[in-house]
């Protein structure tokens, strides 16, 4: 589990390689995101510093699989970037 307390996010990751983003004010599911062949999800880091997109600047998420894949994910749209 990993939450961004300035976006009032809450992510969580299982072995079922399934990860969920939260919307911790409403507390309903924001992304589903289920990339299936890389494994299981072992860490969740949001990025300590706001990263640059197309429209304005989002936090990343960091997701390390129990396969060895690395993962980076945009939290705002749930868009795996890498």
């Amino acid at each position: 589990m990993a939450i961004n307390d300035e976006m009032n996010i809450g992510v969580s990751a299982s072995i079922d390689s399934q990860i969920l983003i939260y919307d911790m004010k409403n507390l309903n599911v924001r992304h589903k995101i289920n990339p299936t062949q890389f494994g299981g999800f072992t860490q969740l880091r949001f990025s300590s510093f706001p990263i640059k997109t197309a429209e304005d600047e989002c936090p990343m998420l960091y997701a390390a699989s129990t396969l060895g894949d690395f993962f980076i994910i945009e939290v705002r749209t749930g868009k795996t970037i890498h």
